[in-house]
């Protein structure tokens, strides 16, 4: 399946709005129409997602088939007593860097690949259970992305909770379509030390960790549970079509410490098992594991630094000096910033992700930017020639470049509205609401690095079938 369209295609399919390639039905056609004017947006049921998705048969290799709803067909509804409203855009673009081939001898061409959508979320305390057990308070967001063919629904969770002078954020959700039955996709990700989002602290600055479980069940037939250890690196094991489509199979994934790890995908369809070597000076080495002795190896140039860092997050407050993009309300006077990186040397990526929360003294929270940049530097979508699937320019020099970007602002008539905690009593922190924005924002991220994992799984072991 051609790359450009597997990442416009993560984007889209992260909120479970169009159908997907092979056939298959499933799930509710009609998700409940919001009545303008009166809506009272309700938490999803926390979702368990266990690997179970249903496969569907006629895909070939590379296609993504499943059961996905179509998009949302409702009304946007206006914000009722209690809840409020942002709105902003959302988008996502794609650049191609592929090598010249060494067989053909011309370099592949790969247009860049852009959607984008006009976002109205609306924001309201929700009831669903902490999944993390720290019982922290649920801020529910429903989200309307309005895309030029088709107008999509999610709703996201957020559970924070308070200690002392810190904002921690113990798990977030996110179901789309939002249904309260047959969702076709859902995340949750939860932590095993809540991280610290906010402070009251003019000096706040802190480093956490995301250790915890994320979860994924995706429309396309692909679902996985995935341990994240301590210093980032982790263990995924789960289930998916397999890349003749007639079957799903189990997948494991693992990746060490050392930046060593393996792939092992569902063995119906041919795919061979593959072991990536810890680096040695500035080689990697890949192993195929396809029955025959000795396995064949590839050498891949290191691209990332080493030793390897897998997670880094760090938080900050500014007090003074602060100034909202153009895109924002304005009149900030704080702004709370987290910025998280994260290198994944199986899959082959590195990630950069921005959380920026504005606040005012009259509103609070009054605008939330989004942004992430994740650096491909292997193909595993089969569009470059065999030998040049790996990046082999080192550091900086990825096959591929994903941007997304989210804005929300608080919308036009809204000034004046202070979200509130009628439970404690006073009015719902900023790292919150930013918390909240960024749970569906999480989720499109998470659904866009596994369609790369979707399609590493469904890679055969010759070059005929477009594998390694």
């Amino acid at each position: 399946m051609n790359g450009r369209w597997v990442l416009a295609a993560a984007f889209a399919l992260s909120v479970g709005v169009v159908a997907c390639g092979g056939g298959g039905g499933g799930g509710n056609p009609n998700p409940p129409t919001p009545v303008p004017g009166t809506p009272t947006p309700v938490s999803s049921p926390t979702p368990t997602p266990t690997p179970t998705p249903s496969a569907t048969s006629g895909a070939g290799n590379g296609a993504l088939s499943g059961s996905c709803q179509p998009n949302f067909n409702g009304t946007i509804p206006a914000p009722g007593t209690g809840q409020y409203k942002f709105t902003g855009t959302l988008a996502q673009n794609t650049v191609y860097t592929y090598p010249v081939t060494t067989s053909p001898t011309t370099a592949p061409t790969q247009s860049p690949v852009s959607s984008s959508a006009q976002v109205t979320s609306i924001f309201g305390i929700g009831s669903a259970t902490d999944p993390s057990g720290h019982g922290g308070l649920d801020l529910h967001v429903d989200e309307y992305d309005v895309y030029p063919l088709q107008t999509t629904t999610s709703g996201s969770d957020a559970w924070s909770s308070v200690s002392g002078s810190n904002q921690l954020l113990d798990a977030t959700q996110m179901i789309a379509p939002d249904a309260s039955s047959s969702p076709t996709s859902s995340t949750v990700q939860t932590f095993l030390t809540p991280p610290v989002i906010g402070s009251t602290s003019a000096t706040f600055g802190q480093s956490n960790s995301n250790a915890g479980t994320l979860a994924q069940n995706l429309c396309y037939g692909l679902a996985y549970t995935r341990t994240i250890a301590a210093g980032g690196s982790y263990s995924e094991s789960g289930t998916s079509q397999n890349g003749a489509g007639s079957a799903s199979g189990t997948i494991s994934i693992r990746e060490n410490s050392d930046a060593s790890g393996s792939i092992t995908g569902p063995n119906p369809s041919g795919f061979a098992p593959k072991t990536f070597s810890a680096p040695s000076g500035t080689t990697i080495t890949l192993t195929i594991q396809n029955g025959t002795t000795p396995a064949p190896t590839i050498p891949i140039t290191l691209w990332f630094a080493t030793p390897p860092v897998f997670y880094a997050e760090n938080n900050s407050n500014t007090t003074s000096g602060v100034t909202e993009p153009g895109a924002c309300p304005g009149g900030a006077t704080e702004k709370i910033e987290r910025v998280v990186t994260q290198l994944d040397t199986i899959m082959g990526y590195t990630e950069t992700t921005t959380y920026d929360t504005y606040e005012t003294a009259s509103n609070g929270a009054n605008c939330v930017v989004l942004s992430d940049t994740l650096k491909n530097y292997y193909d595993w979508s089969g569009d470059i020639y065999l030998g040049n699937r790996f990046a082999t320019l080192g550091p900086g020099s990825p096959l591929s470049t994903t941007v997304t970007t989210e804005i929300l602002g608080l919308a036009s008539g809204q000034s004046g509205v202070v979200p509130f905690d009628t439970s404690r009593s006073r009015p719902i922190s900023s790292a919150a609401i930013g918390a909240a924005a960024s749970a569906h924002f999480d989720a499109i991220l998470a659904a866009t690095r596994a369609r790369v994992l979707a399609h590493a799984l469904r890679l055969r072991t010759t070059n005929l079938a477009g594998g390694i």
